[in-house]
């Protein structure tokens, strides 16, 4: 990838892995799909659905209340 980057002028940015200014709102969703798929078996194909499964259940409010949390 980064040759072809180079290849083509394009500039990359490093950043670091682990800032705190570049985790989204989504990221607390993540504790909540973990929770809700635990101990089950999901093929390749069907994370999508299963994602949005789970998070369409998510409130709005809780939803507001996660992105709080992250700023």
């Amino acid at each position: 990838m980064k040759d072809w980057f180079a290849a083509n002028a394009v500039q990359v940015l490093e950043h670091p892995p682990d800032s705190p200014d570049l985790i989204t709102a989504e990221f607390a969703l993540f504790l909540l799909v973990k929770e809700h798929l635990a101990g089950t078996t999901i093929a390749a194909d069907g994370v999508k659905k299963v994602w949005e499964g789970v998070t369409s259940t998510v409130s709005k409010s809780a939803f507001a209340d996660a992105f709080r949390w992250w700023y």
